[in-house]
């Protein structure tokens, strides 16, 4: 079985992974950690050089952050027992997720999920919605625990 874990820096992100670390998983198992890194938006709204070159920055940093996140969960896996890699693609979440369960075989894919609903949902756009809709595969999504 291919299990392959969407994450962010969010706390969405580890309820998914305690999720994961609470089943029991087949032996044969492999996981594969997942994180997006997306261009800031103020690429796109200032295309000068000088914004262009303090974006390339930002987007240098968003990517680090990514790769620190995705190794951290990574290491999670791998505390497990259980093959593992993380890997870190650049671009929309939503379709970077459905793009490698497809070149990966994935199973599974799991995510966590902020739960928002409404305009907000609207505002933001729900990867995980899209990720269920579109996915090759079965997908778990996890909700965040509701912080009142």
């Amino acid at each position: 079985m291919r299990v392959l874990i969407a994450v962010d820096d969010s706390p969405c992100s580890q309820s998914a992974m305690t999720w994961v670390k609470q089943m029991k998983w087949p032996a044969a198992t492999q996981f594969l950690v997942l994180s997006v890194a997306q261009m800031p938006m103020a690429a796109y709204a200032y295309p000068d050089s000088a914004a262009m070159s303090f974006s390339e920055d930002i987007y240098r940093d968003v990517r680090q952050s990514h790769e620190e996140v995705a190794a951290r969960f990574e290491r999670q896996v791998r505390d497990l027992g259980r093959p593992s890699e993380s890997i870190v693609r650049n671009g929309d979440p939503r379709d970077e997720i459905l793009e490698v369960a497809r070149e990966r075989g994935a199973d599974l894919i799991v995510m966590g999920s902020h739960g928002r609903s409404g305009i907000t949902r609207l505002m933001l756009g729900s990867v995980a919605t899209h990720v269920v809709t579109h996915a090759p595969c079965a997908v778990s999504v996890i909700k965040a625990p509701q912080v009142v």
